[in-house]
């Protein structure tokens, strides 16, 4: 089968930055039972054109927030996972976050459950 991605980014000066992508999956089976187990190696989907977009803004130096997006427009579904995250110190960053779907029954992401996150990281 044969797979394929496509996207483009800009940053602006002022720290407004957008990417838009777009993956054609020609495994994609058209039907909501995948007939390969969970854990084959390569890419499991249903329908076979996605559309990813992120915009990410820095508020403050210290403040930043992230909205990454995944969207089936066959199955009439997208998978949002916003992001705000905080410069504790030089060396530290804190982020929370979540991953929701959203859509019609049946879409790719549907059948997703929402995931809340929060994430620490150190930087040495």
């Amino acid at each position: 089968f044969f797979q394929a991605a496509v996207g483009a980014d800009y940053g602006f000066p002022n720290s407004l930055y957008f990417a838009l992508e777009y993956f054609f999956n020609g495994q994609g089976t058209g039907s909501a039972a995948l007939p390969f187990p969970a854990t084959a190696p390569f890419l499991q989907t249903v329908h076979r054109h996605f559309i990813g977009f992120e915009t990410k803004y820095d508020l403050t130096p210290l403040w930043k927030v992230l909205l990454l997006s995944q969207t089936d427009p066959a199955g009439g579904s997208v998978l949002l996972y916003p992001e705000l995250s905080y410069t504790l110190f030089e060396w530290m960053e804190v982020s929370g976050s979540g991953i929701f779907p959203v859509g019609k029954a049946g879409g790719e992401f549907t059948a997703v459950p929402n995931l809340y996150q929060f994430q620490a990281q150190l930087f040495f």
